[in-house]
């Protein structure tokens, strides 16, 4: 396992902020590769190589092409949340790149639950 943590305390400093987790997705959603604050606190990015099914730190990830767990074979150019209650229960949503699907998927009695794909309606 690979886990390289690297805050970006510079860029963050005129970041937009994010009141909520929903804003926060939001932000990062629309506009990967801008960062963001939590409050007055920096969201830090972790370039991550290992088995994703392995991860108990909460964060952001960006996934390298070495990565496995993952819904896809090669997730590079990929981003994964993850939120951490303890080792036996998280949450997980993978940003698959480039399609811009989203991936959720929980972690309950230690068990990970199959990735689901949430769908988007254009009208």
């Amino acid at each position: 396992m690979s886990l390289d943590m690297k805050p970006l305390e510079d860029v963050f400093k005129n970041a937009p902020t994010a009141s909520s987790l929903s804003g926060l997705l939001m932000m990062f959603v629309n506009s990967l590769g801008v960062p963001v604050k939590m409050g007055n606190t920096p969201v830090i990015v972790y370039s991550y190589s290992g088995n994703i099914n392995d991860i108990q730190t909460t964060g952001f990830y960006k996934l390298t092409e070495s990565a496995t767990g993952c819904p896809v074979s090669n997730p590079i150019g990929s981003f994964l949340l993850h939120l951490n209650w303890d080792g036996n229960a998280a949450h997980q949503v993978f940003f698959r790149y480039p399609e811009g699907y989203l991936q959720p998927r929980i972690k309950t009695s230690g068990v990970w639950k199959p990735w689901k794909q949430l769908a988007f309606v254009t009208t």
